[in-house]
């Protein structure tokens, strides 16, 4: 698994925004020749790994204590998964202090 570099986070237009009727923005990642939407927020800190096909895009965030993981493999969604509050966190085996990339091997087990 390797970092991902060549990937730009945006919001979504208001159009689609409003079309989805979503008060707020959600963040969209630019890949390849992909545009995928993503269950963020803007304050959330987002880490992106890639191995084959597949990108790993791990969303956490600190303040509020969640973290999620969406996986897509060629531009479409292939699962995710979202943990809230520290002991559903803990119960899923994860300590925020971990590498992302040990937090993202650890989530994708309940996705596969």
């Amino acid at each position: 698994m390797r970092k991902f570099k060549d990937y730009y986070i945006g919001y979504e237009s208001t159009l689609d925004q409003h079309n989805a009727g979503r008060y707020n923005p959600c963040l969209e990642i630019y890949y390849k020749d992909y545009v995928n939407k993503l269950q963020a927020g803007g304050s959330d800190f987002i880490d992106a790994y890639y191995e084959g096909e597949e990108l790993f895009v791990l969303t956490t965030n600190f303040r509020l204590a969640y973290v999620g993981l969406e996986i897509f493999k060629n531009g479409e969604l292939v699962g995710d998964v979202f943990f809230q509050d520290l002991w559903q966190i803990k119960e899923a085996g994860v300590n925020l202090k971990m590498a992302p990339f040990n937090i993202i091997k650890r989530l994708a087990e309940y996705i596969y």
